[in-house]
């Protein structure tokens, strides 16, 4: 298996199942719509403390604090008023060092189907988000259906 610390980042590029997100102020509202769309299709790797370009390349950027970021991820995804659903084990969030630099990364797989769909709460409705790839790129199509609980 290759790890984080094996790859140039740098070159990766983001698709249908890679999502970086910058994350400095904190975990994002954005971070559980992606766990939800990987989880509701073929899974993916979020990376937190990396910011993408606008030619789609990544710069890593680092985290200042990643033990409290990853607290507070956690904290956030057992919470059912977040998202309704943890697909994770401990194994599946790592802190990792790139080039000196702090990052997270969170293996999200796919969810089984007695697990699906994984949902993100959304005022009194809730937000299915899917991925979808189209071409050769895989842009990022995000699809939002809202079910009345």
């Amino acid at each position: 298996m290759t790890t984080l610390h094996q790859l140039n980042i740098e070159s990766f590029k983001e698709g249908n199942r890679l999502e970086a997100k910058l994350a400095k102020g904190g975990v994002l509202a954005s971070l559980w719509e992606t766990y939800a769309s990987f989880a509701n299709t073929d899974g993916g790797l979020i990376l937190l403390g990396v910011k993408e370009n606008k030619n789609h390349t990544f710069d890593i950027e680092g985290i200042d604090n990643p033990e409290q970021m990853e607290k507070a991820f956690w904290d956030g995804i057992n919470n059912k008023k977040v998202v309704n659903i943890n697909l994770l084990n401990n194994s599946d969030v790592e802190i990792k060092e790139v080039d000196g630099k702090t990052i997270i990364a969170i293996h999200v797989p796919r969810a089984e189907r007695i697990y699906r769909p994984v949902y993100t709460k959304v005022s009194s409705a809730v937000s299915v988000p899917i991925r979808v790839g189209i071409g050769k790129s895989f842009p990022k199509i995000l699809i939002n259906f809202a079910l009345q609980l």
